[in-house]
């Protein structure tokens, strides 16, 4: 297992920027989520760590391993990324049984009979699916597919999982324990792994830390709880939860900090000094003191 480091990477298409200068570190072994709404870079993010996509510029790289570095004009291909990636679509085989499709990425790899048997079975046995080896995957669930796929990504045991909305053709019970089986099998493994989504319900329920991303950029990068009670921006507590915004102007007192609404009401909040700025200040957007954002009972800024 290796750190993921992803440098100043860019992708253009055109005139387009889908993906700006975005810069994260993902540690051995931990779950990161790209979290965001349709357009904002997430799967081109993805696909580029993969090598399904050559950004722009920017540096990749895994452990001692350069995937891609716009400096030397390094690019590895998808092929000798050792990779794992699973995507939306389960894209099994349907004319291999469930023993079949596993045991093919071993194949390609010329991974010997007895070893490539061995592999397999574990891998099954880690997705809990050895029973149905020899089913087809017109005889499986949607669910029991998924684990099909998953299983398949870990039998030649990448360098790092991949997961490009896997959950998203689940109907919702079943995304839901789901969610809790992945999230144990990815700890069981220890594997790094990068997960992309739009449901803010997976990324905080499964994720170690979330990036949020909004046009093509990182809007803020941190632990479910820290990105859930205190966002960066207004985008990111519009996304996260379900929020109420409300407008109005940060004073400070002898007393303490408040909030002044547009209609005379004030609220009491326990601001800190340094968020409060001196007495009487405006909360403005674009001054000085930046707002305060709430969200139901929680204040964020």
């Amino acid at each position: 297992m290796a750190e993921l480091v992803v440098s100043s990477l860019t992708r253009c298409f055109g005139a387009v920027t889908a993906v700006d200068r975005v810069s994260f570190t993902v540690r051995d072994g931990e779950f990161l989520t790209l979290l965001g709404p349709s357009g904002c870079g997430k799967s081109t993010t993805l696909a580029a760590i993969a090598g399904l996509e050559r950004p722009t510029s920017g540096r990749i790289s895994l452990g001692h391993d350069v995937y891609f570095d716009s400096d030397t004009n390094l690019f590895l291909p998808p092929e000798r990324r050792n990779c794992g990636l699973v995507f939306q679509s389960y894209a099994l085989w349907p004319h291999m049984t469930v023993e079949e499709n596993c045991a093919f990425p071993l194949k390609l790899r010329r991974v010997p009979k007895e070893q490539r048997a061995s592999q397999v079975r574990e891998a099954l046995a880690l997705v809990e699916m050895e029973r149905l080896a020899d089913r087809y995957p017109h005889q499986l669930s949607g669910g029991q597919q998924q684990r099909v796929a998953l299983a398949r990504t870990l039998v030649f045991r990448p360098g790092i999982l991949l997961l490009d909305e896997p959950l998203s053709n689940l109907d919702a019970k079943l995304r839901d324990r789901a969610r809790s089986w992945l999230k144990h099998l990815q700890s069981k493994v220890g594997l790094t792994t990068v997960y992309v989504t739009h449901d803010q319900v997976e990324a905080l329920a499964m994720s170690d830390r979330i990036a949020v991303m909004n046009g093509g950029r990182i809007a803020q990068l941190g632990t479910p709880k820290q990105i859930y009670v205190a966002p960066a921006d207004r985008f990111v507590a519009d996304l996260i939860g379900t929020s109420n915004m409300l407008d109005g102007d940060l004073k400070s007192d002898e007393r303490g900090s408040f909030i002044r609404f547009a209609d005379g009401q004030c609220l009491k909040i326990p601001a800190p000094p340094e968020k409060a700025g001196p007495r009487g200040c405006r909360c403005d957007p674009a001054g000085e003191h930046p707002p305060v954002w709430w969200s139901g009972s929680e204040r964020h800024r």
